[in-house]
């Protein structure tokens, strides 16, 4: 189990769970008849300039467009979640809430934008996690929708998205998410987690298997996050 608390100089702290700065939506599409062997493309319009975006491959595609997680991501097989059983909107906000997690420590493909356009080329098929940074402009901080999309969409290898602004407000957004890493075993329905602004005891929060462990909030302002679990053993504790 991990967990991250990223600020603005990118320190992390590596707990039980994992905080990062998020807003999750997504656009699954599911396929069929895929060429697996085609390559693929992807853009990103009505981006701001300066935006840093980060392209995660989550899963395989297979010819009759069902996923598999990749490698990389194949840890995240521990979570109730399964790729080809997402159907309502509640579990697709789940499901990313909890890949963006995921990604926050792994390494994807990262490109800061010129224009309002951005474009990945020559990519693999399956499903793929965008992630955009905040952007702060004039004290304003933007905040960009991430997507979970598949390539190809439907018979579309070349595919093109408007990357909406989610908002324009002087906030930070949070989440927590606990991440399994015991080979499969029997987990509890729910677990509480300390949270803590510094020294001082903000309020207990509750993660539990109906939302996978995770946990969204807002500020207004910049926190000093930090979080302990209760009744838990074993926690292996990593500054970076």
């Amino acid at each position: 189990m991990t967990a991250i608390i990223m600020d603005k100089s990118l320190k992390k702290i590596i707990l039980c769970f994992t905080v990062i700065l998020s807003v999750a939506v997504f656009n699954l599409f599911q396929v069929t008849a895929v060429d697996v062997n085609k390559n693929c493309s992807l853009t990103l319009n009505e981006c701001l300039s300066g935006l840093n975006v980060h392209l995660y491959r989550v899963a395989s595609v297979s010819k009759d467009g069902s996923y598999e997680y990749t490698d990389e991501f194949k840890d995240a097989g521990n979570t109730s979640i399964d790729l080809n059983k997402l159907e309502t909107s509640e579990e697709l906000k789940n499901a990313a809430m909890t890949l963006k997690g995921y990604a926050a420590n792994k390494e994807g493909v990262t490109k800061t934008t010129a224009s309002s356009t951005l474009t990945y080329s020559n990519l693999n098929t399956g499903l793929y996690l965008v992630v955009a940074d905040n952007l702060v402009i004039d004290g304003k901080t933007y905040t960009y929708l991430p997507y979970l999309i598949s390539l190809p969409q439907g018979t579309k290898y070349d595919v093109s998205i408007n990357f909406v602004k989610y908002s324009e407000a002087h906030s930070h957004e949070y989440k927590m998410i606990k991440q399994w890493k015991d080979n499969g075993s029997t987990h509890p329905n729910s677990i509480e987690v300390e949270l803590y602004d510094g020294n001082t005891f903000v309020k207990t929060i509750t993660l539990d298997a109906a939302h996978n462990y995770a946990y969204s909030w807002k500020t207004e302002q910049v926190m000093n996050y930090s979080i302990k679990e209760r009744m838990s053993k074993g926690i292996r504790v990593l500054y970076q």
